[in-house]
């Protein structure tokens, strides 16, 4: 802990919003008066900062990283690579607390969250306490696993924690691949119509891409499918905002209540899931709906949610019975929502150019507001938005008061003295991203043909940008077009 000491003239409300910028879960403040201080001070008093217990419980239960400094046998943790095929993150991760006999899903160390509909590795750490050093037997467990695979054993003192990444890997493979061709009629008409694609509009494409980068979206995987709220069913977004609205009854409703159309292949969910949700609409009954559950780790948060409204009957606490990354992740999902949105405002209005009020990231990795002066020695590269919050700042220009104008229009606040089911600091994203290593195979296709129905991508991208959205810019699709 340490001290500092406050002027005599600063006023009450003053020492009031010093407290308030130091506080934090972090950190916890007191106001020391002459009495506690000594004698030959002249303050008229001072504030106390300290560790706050939540800090101190998260060093002392998580084996927090700054800690390891100062033991003398670090704590070991088992790491593994985790392969899952066409399993949702949550029921991939329940599957492995399954399996390891492992009783909290806090013990299981990720990065990030993988889409479902795609065959992804990831490193996982796990709070073992030494349980199992021969990974001989976690070798024979992977053969359980229904869509879930674990190997590459090894022993770490590094406990893995959301954000631990540089960036993801992707290897694509497209095919069937054709390409809009457009032609102007007689009565100048355009006309559009689907021919082959030929290499060199890929290799085109592809280059474009190098150069320009694509605009930092955030894909169906983050916000659920794009249409009407009655024709693709209750999104992760629509969620998040009956969070933010402290509606946690509408936020339970919307979350048993589900989807209507699913991403990827299978546009419907399976039929035993789609009887639960039907019930849930129909009845609001908990009791009925809980029965109707089916076994295995689907629904595993409505699971989750239903039983904790049989024990508390209150929505915010079953909410709160799932664990924190799960009920954050909708609150990210509404800042994502709005977030999309003023991207595309701010690239109708203002083009690829920086200017003046715009909010970039400089090398130190600082944010700060551009003036007249700096635009010409600052990169579009630079440009970020931010995601709504209490600790963020906002562009100063019209986009800035967009925010605001979007946030009221929906009645939004975003609080520091919120519960944390209904607030969040805030965050910035670049507004286009770069990707890097990104080459071009036509894996199986005659050297000298022209035409191509296949070709395979592999690239890196930064940590939360979305594969889709550069297949997205690729593709040069639209809503409308699909």
């Amino acid at each position: 802990s340490f001290v500092i000491k406050l002027r005599d003239s600063l006023s009450k409300d003053d020492r009031r919003e010093v407290h308030h910028l130091i506080s934090s879960r972090d950190f916890e403040t007191r106001t020391l008066t002459n009495e506690c201080m000594d004698s030959s001070s002249n303050t008229s008093s001072s504030i106390a900062v300290q560790w706050s217990q939540y800090a101190l419980r998260k060093a002392t239960t998580k084996g927090d990283r700054g800690s390891y400094k100062n033991q003398k046998q670090p704590k070991s943790y088992l790491l593994l690579v985790l392969k899952k095929r066409q399993k949702e993150h949550l029921a991939a991760i329940q599957t492995l607390l399954r399996l390891l006999g492992i009783k909290r899903q806090s013990d299981i160390g990720i990065a990030g969250i993988k889409d479902m509909h795609a065959v992804t590795y990831q490193y996982c750490t796990i709070r073992d306490n030494g349980r199992f050093d021969k990974f001989d037997k976690l070798a024979h467990l992977s053969r359980s696993m229904n869509g879930v695979e674990i190997d590459s054993f090894c022993r770490v003192t590094h406990f893995l924690e959301r954000g631990d990444l540089r960036g993801n890997q992707f290897v694509i493979l497209v095919r069937d691949v054709k390409r809009v061709r457009v032609t102007v009629d007689a009565k100048d008409n355009l006309i559009e119509e689907t021919v082959n694609c030929d290499k060199t509009y890929i290799l085109a494409r592809v280059e474009a891409l190098k150069t320009q980068g694509f605009i930092n979206f955030y894909g169906e995987q983050r916000l659920g499918i794009a249409g009407e709220t009655h024709v693709v069913g209750a999104r992760s977004f629509d969620i998040g905002r009956a969070m933010m609205q402290q509606d946690f009854d509408k936020a339970l409703d919307l979350l048993i209540s589900g989807r209507l159309i699913c991403r990827g292949i299978d546009e419907k969910e399976n039929p035993k899931v789609v009887k639960v949700r039907e019930t849930w609409r129909k009845t609001k009954d908990v009791d009925e709906t809980y029965k109707l559950l089916p076994k295995g780790d689907s629904m595993t948060r409505e699971r989750t949610v239903l039983k904790g409204f049989k024990r508390y009957k209150n929505s915010l606490a079953a909410l709160k019975c799932l664990h924190f990354q799960v009920r954050s992740f909708w609150i990210n999902s509404y800042q994502a929502y709005i977030w999309n949105q003023m991207a595309s405002e701010r690239l109708k209005l203002y083009g690829t150019k920086v200017v003046p009020g715009d909010l970039v990231r400089r090398e130190n990795g600082d944010v700060g507001i551009v003036n007249k002066d700096d635009c010409s020695s600052v990169s579009f590269e630079q440009v970020v938005l931010p995601l709504p919050g209490y600790r963020v700042l906002y562009p100063k220009h019209s986009i800035g008061e967009r925010y605001q104008q979007v946030l009221m229009k929906e009645k939004v606040q975003f609080l520091k003295d919120a519960p944390v089911e209904s607030t969040a600091k805030g965050s910035y994203r670049n507004l286009v991203v770069l990707v890097n290593k990104l080459e071009v195979e036509f894996p199986g296709s005659n050297a000298s043909a022209m035409d191509t129905e296949t070709f395979q991508l592999s690239f890196d991208l930064p940590p939360g940008s979305y594969a889709t959205m550069l297949l997205r810019e690729l593709m040069v699709m639209t809503r409308t077009r699909n």
